[in-house]
C-alpha cells in the first residue's frame, strides 16, 4: 500500500497528520515571528523535542526519539547558520561554540541512545538563549518575517 494512504471500505483516502495543538501554534509562531523574535521560537522548539525524545525513549520508541533529536539538530543547525548575520564579537563566538557541542552531543545521543546528553543539549540551550537579547538588535526591526521556511520541513511535532 502507498506510503499516507490507507484502505477503509475499499476506498482509498490520504492520511491526516495529527498535530498536537500547541505543535501547530508554536508553528505559527514562527512562520509569522519578527526576525528579533525567531530565534526565540526556535530554542524553545529545540527544547521541546529534545523533551520530547526522553519521553520517547521513557515509553520504548527509540525510533521516535531519534526523530525528534534529528529535528531538534536541524534547528540547532539553523540557529547556527542565523549566526552568519550577527555582528562578530564575543557573544557569536560563545554562541557557535555552544550550537557545536549541542551538536555533538545529539549525533551522541542519537547513536547511543544517551538521556544524558539530550538533558546536556537542554540545559545548554536554556543557559545560551539570553545571549540572544544581546544580538536581537543584529537581526533587524521588530517586524514579520518573510523566512517561514521552519515548520513545513518538519521541525515542529
Amino acid at each position: 500500500m502507498a506510503a499516507g494512504l490507507k484502505l477503509e471500505l475499499g476506498a482509498v483516502q490520504p492520511l491526516t497528520p495529527c498535530v498536537a495543538p500547541a505543535d501547530a501554534y508554536l508553528a505559527a509562531q514562527i512562520v509569522t515571528a519578527s526576525p528579533r523574535r525567531l530565534p526565540v521560537l526556535l530554542y524553545d522548539a529545540a527544547r521541546g523535542l529534545c523533551h520530547k525524545a526522553l519521553e520517547a525513549y521513557d515509553g520504548g520508541q527509540p525510533a521516535r526519539a531519534a526523530d525528534r533529536l534529528a529535528r531538534a539538530s536541524r534547528i540547532i543547525g539553523q540557529l547556527g547558520t542565523s549566526l552568519e548575520s550577527a555582528p562578530p564579537g564575543e557573544v557569536r563566538k560563545a554562541l557557535c561554540a555552544v550550537f557545536e557541542q549541542c551538536a555533538k552531543l545529539l549525533a551522541r545521543a542519537e547513536f547511543y541512545r544517551c538521556r544524558e546528553n539530550v538533558q546536556d543539549v537542554i540545559r545548554l540551550l536554556g543557559s545560551s538563549q539570553p545571549a540572544w537579547e544581546d544580538l536581537a538588535p543584529a537581526f533587524g526591526e521588530d517586524r514579520p518575517s518573510s523566512a517561514a521556511s521552519g515548520p513545513e520541513n518538519g521541525w515542529i511535532g
